[in-house]
């Protein structure tokens, strides 16, 4: 570093660096994201939830599911999709690792009779016990995580869920994710703005996944399109996005 880069850093404390994520600093972007109606729209659970469920209802009937688990729940826009859709003997829950988003959910389900709690998950294993649940859907989820991270939730959905359960998994499709990275112009870390720290493709995805025990039922790389979307796509000619997104529904 140069002597002027220096004496600017000493002034200004700004220095551009890649961000080390922390439990701490990892809740405050996401504390910061549910509790702004702002970027309620920017959920991909908000967006393509409705879509997802549909997806997964084309391999597994819904009606036999009794206990349906969404991990890294966010502000609860898949359970409020899901809420929708289920019927008397069936229950949603949610799991999140930031304690805001938990209390969100709990404040706007808490009286919904189909809903059975969403628990903050300060560490795992989470308070649900072995074999709980019929299906685990995590969306979103696993392109936050480091290794250590991504080991430890796969082993954790694996225990709660019951013999032959589903677990549902979307991801981007072959981020690049240099393209979503942001500097701070205060301190200058230099992060991806919906913290995704690893990128995914179909293959590594099924490995992944055969590895830890889960039997593949279906993958696909999906833009996931919303009714706008399509809409858009069949009266004015526009196209949605590149096939974005990948779908992984597996079981136990």
């Amino acid at each position: 570093m140069s002597a002027k880069n220096n004496i600017l850093k000493n002034q200004n404390g700004f220095h551009p660096h890649e961000i080390v994520w922390s439990d701490e600093r990892i809740d405050r972007l996401w504390g910061y994201y549910s509790g702004s109606e702002l970027f309620q729209e920017e959920y991909f659970s908000y967006q393509a939830g409705r879509t997802v469920l549909k997806q997964i209802e084309k391999y597994v009937n819904f009606r036999k599911l009794s206990t349906i688990l969404d991990y890294g729940c966010g502000p609860g826009f898949l359970i409020e999709a899901l809420l929708e859709r289920l019927h008397g003997g069936q229950e949603c829950y949610g799991l999140d690792f930031s304690e805001k988003s938990v209390a969100l959910v709990e404040k706007k389900f808490a009286h919904h009779p189909l809903y059975g709690g969403t628990f903050w998950a300060e560490s795992l294993p989470s308070v649900y016990q072995d074999e709980r649940m019929d299906m685990v859907i995590s969306l979103e989820v696993i392109e936050h995580l480091d290794n250590d991270q991504l080991f430890s939730m796969v082993k954790e959905i694996y225990r709660i869920l019951k013999p032959c359960g589903y677990l549902v998994i979307t991801t981007p499709n072959r981020e690049n994710l240099m393209k979503n990275k942001a500097i701070c112009p205060e301190c200058g870390a230099i992060f991806h703005r919906w913290q995704h720290i690893r990128t995914w493709t179909a293959s590594t995805l099924e490995q992944f996944m055969a590895e830890c025990g889960f039997k593949k039922i279906h993958i696909m790389e999906s833009n996931f399109a919303t009714k706008h979307q399509r809409l858009a796509k069949y009266f004015l000619k526009v196209f949605p996005h590149k096939k974005d997104r990948l779908f992984f529904i597996g079981a136990k």
